[in-house]
């Protein structure tokens, strides 16, 4: 990704105080580590963030048990 669209993503959600992160139904664990990734990254830009899915069964991943 390059500069230019890196900024023109932070200008976006700069304004926003809630930010919805919707991963796919069929969703891949690195789908899913990369939400978890932006969630961690928004949050400590002090966002309020959720994940949203319809997954019914997520990866099982030891490591990101306290973040799912």
């Amino acid at each position: 990704m390059n500069l230019e669209t890196i900024t023109k993503i932070n200008k976006a959600i700069e304004p926003a105080k809630q930010i919805a992160l919707i991963i796919p139904e069929d969703v891949t664990i690195d789908q899913l580590c990369s939400a978890t990734a932006l969630q961690n990254a928004l949050q400590q830009k002090g966002k309020i963030t959720q994940i949203f899915t319809s997954c019914k069964n997520l990866p099982k991943l030891e490591f990101l048990q306290n973040h799912l």
